[in-house]
């Protein structure tokens, strides 16, 4: 299959088990496909275990394809090269980050209200994970101010 050219965009939008307090995230993945229809990137869904019919309705609403690699997170191997693979990624926290950073790559992270200790109260970044760009819900449940800073920073190359 021909996706076409880069840059390539990983995306995740859920991460964690819904009844883990804590280490849940979860970003309405429809307003993720609205804030990315207007880029031009190839769009790569690397959501762990998406729901039936979850990735079709992202590309729906992204109004375009969407590479569905999601199967590679039953390797830790086969995700850590293709995050190396990859320009950019817009992801909750999930191991994803992880393996990105052990490449020395970064990631734009959706970081809920409250945050994990990892991605600290404040900031745009975390000490232990330099170079990556921290979007940061300010209320529980409201994205749209990270999401305008995203949609800013993605646009403008930031």
């Amino acid at each position: 299959t021909n996706f076409g050219p880069p840059p390539y965009l990983g995306v995740t939008w859920r991460a964690g088990q819904r009844n883990s307090r804590g280490l849940y995230k979860e970003c309405p993945a429809a307003d993720i496909a609205d804030l990315l229809r207007p880029l031009d990137a190839r769009i790569v869904a690397l959501q762990r275990n998406p729901e039936e019919g979850e990735v079709a309705d992202f590309a729906t609403r992204l109004g375009r394809e969407v590479l569905d690699l999601s199967a590679a997170n039953a390797d830790l191997e086969d995700m850590l090269a293709l995050v190396g693979l990859l320009d950019d990624q817009v992801c909750v926290s999930n191991t994803n980050v992880h393996l990105a950073a052990a490449r020395g790559r970064t990631c734009r992270v959706l970081v809920p209200s409250p945050p994990e200790f990892r991605w600290m109260a404040t900031g745009d970044e975390s000490p232990w994970f330099p170079g990556m760009r921290l979007y940061r819900q300010r209320i529980d449940g409201d994205w749209r101010p990270a999401f305008e800073t995203l949609a800013r920073d993605l646009a403008g190359g930031g």
